[in-house]
């Protein structure tokens, strides 16, 4: 006879109840992903997709975007091109969203001219409106100096031609020698002031070359302007519309 074996806990069941909650998991999983919202966006390719100032992808879209509920800010930007902003609303987890975009197209020559009528312009035409009122602030700053230089300049001209003046009509040696000395000192004074026209004046040039330039040059890149985020955006139902300006052109900051 032989003896009795040991009781062993039985394991029986064991890998069905892995199995069933793996099961489980790939279901709760997948009803969580059919629930959440989508976004589905068409537009140029290379453009690049922010919700609430966070990158989400590039189009065109491998898959529609999972957005959550409530109200959303939508910002699309691509190189060459104005960022589009718009609201966009959720209501909830199974709402489909497709948004067809139109992205307006920034012309660099556009861009380059209106820099060459005023610094800024072209900055501000390529929604850059940091670098725009900037270099417009520089080169209002430089005409400024070049008005007050040339009050200056002609101030000491006046100055000047007294002082020829008193020296053609010195009889003696004494006011000869004192009309002589001013003519000297006001002659330095108005190339000084000449000098300072001459500063200001290439500081307007040079500021309005590396306006138009810095416009060629960075037409390339995302015109994105400041982060707009939903909590500042939530206030308002519709994007507010910035100030036109029409010049030739017409400009909306």
């Amino acid at each position: 006879m032989q003896p009795p074996s040991p009781d062993v806990p039985a394991r029986s069941g064991s890998p069905f109840r892995t199995a069933a909650l793996l099961t489980i998991l790939l279901i709760t999983v997948s009803v969580v992903s059919a629930d959440a919202a989508r976004l589905d966006l068409r537009g140029p390719a290379g453009a690049e997709v922010l919700i609430d100032g966070e990158v989400r992808g590039e189009l065109p879209l491998d898959e529609p975007i999972e957005i959550a509920t409530g109200l959303r800010m939508l910002a699309v930007r691509a190189p060459g091109y104005a960022v589009h902003r718009e609201p966009v609303q959720v209501d909830g987890p199974e709402d489909r969203i497709t948004i067809d975009l139109d992205l307006v197209r920034l012309s660099r020559w556009q861009a380059m001219g209106s820099s060459s009528v005023l610094a800024g312009l072209g900055q501000l035409y390529q929604r850059r409106p940091v670098s725009g009122w900037t270099m417009m602030a520089l080169q209002a700053g430089a005409w400024l100096s070049l008005a007050g230089a040339e009050a200056q300049y002609q101030d000491a001209r006046d100055d000047y031609l007294e002082a020829v003046t008193a020296y053609e009509d010195a009889i003696t040696s004494a006011e000869v020698r004192r009309a002589r000395e001013s003519m000297d000192e006001t002659f330095d004074d108005v190339e000084s002031k000449n000098d300072l026209r001459t500063y200001a004046t290439v500081a307007i040039i040079a500021i309005g070359a590396y306006s138009v330039f810095d416009a060629w040059r960075a037409h390339g890149s995302f015109f994105a302007g400041p982060t707009v985020d939903s909590p500042a955006f939530s206030s308002a139902s519709t994007p507010t519309r910035g100030l036109g300006v029409e010049m030739g052109w017409r400009w909306t900051f």
